[in-house]
């Protein structure tokens, strides 16, 4: 019985603080009619590219794991940019091959620089978008704050997301350089940050 009231305090918990957040958020990032929007986009198929996505070959191997090379340890803004990169290692692509690798590497564009997510754990989503984290602070005991660099904040949602972390009942970005984490109580939230700390607070 405990049990059953424990997870329904903490579905309206969460449904509360996302009805609270969702009217913010639609006062901070929305288009006309109240389309909200995100500043994270994921990379999309270019006009003539291929739907399927097959296993990749060795050569496209080869090229991906450059790829995620180039982008994790440089600023790229564009696909042309990855090409003439790729062609600098002896590596001969074009740009819609650049598309569908960027594609099957989950990449994501924000403020026009790549990005792609680490694979492998559940800490590897978090400690790539930890560049992107400025600082974290709990506010409250079932609030925790992390604001971010300007326009990070969906980024960082995404990483969350992916991590699929246990104790957090709601996260929402409350605005593009601010993200709020919800816990059901003081002890969930405690544990947490003992999760954040060496990622986010080192």
């Amino acid at each position: 019985m405990f049990t059953h009231a424990h997870d329904f305090w903490r579905r309206l918990l969460a449904r509360s603080v996302y009805f609270l957040i969702h009217i913010h958020i639609q006062k901070v990032v929305s288009l006309p009619g109240g389309a909200c929007y995100s500043l994270c986009t994921r990379v999309q198929d270019e006009p003539g590219d291929e739907p399927a996505m097959p296993p990749p070959t060795k050569l496209q191997q080869q090229r991906r794991e450059a790829i995620t090379e180039i982008v994790t340890q440089k600023r790229v803004e564009s696909q042309d940019e990855i090409v003439r990169l790729l062609a600098e290692r002896g590596i001969t692509a074009t740009q819609a091959s650049v598309s569908r690798d960027l594609r099957a590497l989950g990449a994501w564009r924000l403020r026009n620089q790549y990005y792609i997510p680490v694979k492998g754990g559940d800490d590897g989503h978090l400690k790539e978008v930890a560049h992107l984290v400025e600082y974290v602070k709990p506010a409250g005991d079932n609030l925790t704050i992390l604001y971010t660099r300007e326009g990070a904040a969906p980024m960082v949602v995404k990483a969350f997301n992916e991590a699929n972390l246990p104790h957090i009942a709601a996260l929402f970005a409350a605005d593009v350089s601010t993200v709020l984490l919800v816990t059901v109580d003081g002890d969930e939230q405690d544990k947490v940050l003992d999760r954040l700390e060496p990622i986010f607070m080192p």
